[in-house]
């Protein structure tokens, strides 16, 4: 089983993983894009609508200006007669205009005369109904937009030629012709669509340009990522000769551990943090003399105490470093009891990181089964009723029954294991779980 995942190399998952940045980019760039289109799209159809309702008022204040010459006849003879006068040249000029509807005011905005259509009434009702009263008539003017055509209301200030004073308004609506309308909208989408193409082609442009500039980053953090690992492996090894006598004693426990957590189904994080902790498990107990810890003798008070604090002196050394601080669980907590008669801290059940429980399951069959200064091996039926007989006490009684199901299987592919199929292993562990 072990050899089939050998076939699985180091191209095919460093590939896997740049696809994954491939990916992740094309996302990012593609959510900038988006959000750029929206943020060009609204400042674009912003300016568009400012540009288009200029030109429209500026249109229907240009048609206005026709009118004020009849006004103006009116204030020499502002009677009866002067506003029947006035009625018949507005009507006259308003036949077959675009204005529905016009108003007469004098300088203090009092009406004077009033020409609409059946139309001109309803739409001025429409305006009435939208815009405020004191918004309704103004020199700015404003557009309404009803079932795809589009009304221009405006109003115009009349000005005396000799004095260059007010003397009037004339107010105006006027409906823009379909054809004018279609064209209007033609030139804005074409506009906007101008513009979002842009940012479109800038968006991909980028994409491109920043996938070149990391190829050279990603293949810098695989690199580092193989270096990374390989250090690890080394340390665990001369660790695990220091504490054990054998470099070996760190790869089996590994191997044990990584099989236990596939068996219970732990995530990938937890997988991760579950390898960096086994190899730096036993990091502080470079602190301690290899022959003290290799001896028959009893331990004195002073090198147990430096033995009971090394969980936590470890933990503080690499929470400092942040692709390392996932180890500090197994580290910190390697030493607990499922009952909390451990150490340091005395944690119990679930409170005891995942990670720690399944690496002290491992490391517990690996002292069993393995050969001690002060001690020989047990055969595997005989470790795992040992370790049975502490389940719930000193481990999770149900992490502790998984293990026992595969404990056979896996302690004898690993009896079978040479130094370069110790070091295959590894390799295929570190890879899958840490290399990028």
């Amino acid at each position: 089983m072990m050899a089939a995942h050998l076939t699985k190399g180091p191209r095919m998952i460093f590939s896997n993983r740049k696809n994954q940045i491939y990916r992740r980019l094309f996302q990012r760039m593609l959510f900038a894009t988006l959000f750029a289109f929206m943020l060009i799209l609204a400042v674009i159809v912003f300016f568009e609508l400012r540009q288009i309702k200029k030109e429209l008022i500026n249109q229907a204040i240009t048609g206005s200006l026709y009118y004020q010459p009849s006004y103006l006849r009116y204030l020499q003879s502002p009677g009866e007669h002067g506003v029947s006068q006035l009625k018949k040249e507005a009507t006259l000029l308003n036949f077959n205009s675009p204005e529905l509807y016009l108003q007469y005011r004098n300088a203090t905005g009092e009406h004077i005369l009033e020409i609409s259509s059946d139309q001109g009434d309803r739409i001025n009702e429409l305006f009435r109904k939208k815009y405020p009263a004191q918004d309704y008539i103004n020199d700015d003017g404003v557009i309404l937009l009803n079932n795809w055509r589009l009304y221009i209301s405006v109003s115009s200030p009349i000005l005396s030629p000799e004095t260059n004073q007010l003397v009037g308004f004339v107010d105006s609506i006027r409906l823009l012709s379909p054809l004018a309308t279609k064209r209007l909208f033609n030139e804005s989408l074409t506009t906007i669509g101008l513009h979002l193409f842009a940012a479109l082609l800038c968006g991909i442009i980028c994409f491109f340009g920043f996938s070149l500039l990391n190829r050279k980053i990603i293949n810098t953090i695989h690199q580092l990522g193989k270096a990374n690992a390989f250090l690890l492996k080394k340390l665990g090894g001369a660790l695990s000769a220091i504490h054990s006598g054998s470099v070996y004693h760190n790869h089996r426990v590994l191997i044990y551990a990584v099989a236990l957590g596939e068996e219970v189904g732990i995530s990938r994080l937890e997988m991760r943090a579950l390898i960096m902790g086994t190899f730096l498990h036993d990091l502080e107990m470079l602190k301690i003399d290899s022959p003290i810890l290799l001896a028959r003798t009893t331990l004195d008070d002073e090198t147990h105490t430096q033995i009971k604090t090394h969980p936590q002196d470890g933990y503080l050394q690499i929470k400092r470093f942040g692709w390392l601080r996932p180890a500090g669980e197994v580290i910190k907590y390697h030493h607990e009891h499922y009952n909390g008669s451990g150490y340091p801290t005395g944690v119990t059940h679930e409170k005891i990181p995942l990670t720690a429980r399944i690496f002290s399951i491992a490391d517990a069959f690996d002292a069993l089964t393995s050969e001690r200064a002060y001690r020989n091996p047990l055969e595997v039926d005989g470790a795992l009723a040992e370790l049975q007989l502490h389940s719930g006490n000193q481990f999770d009684p149900l992490l502790l029954s998984a293990f026992i199901k595969i404990g056979v299987d896996i302690h004898g592919t690993v009896s079978e294991l040479s130094p370069d199929g110790f070091e295959q292993e590894l390799n295929r562990i570190t890879k899958k779980y840490l290399n990028w």
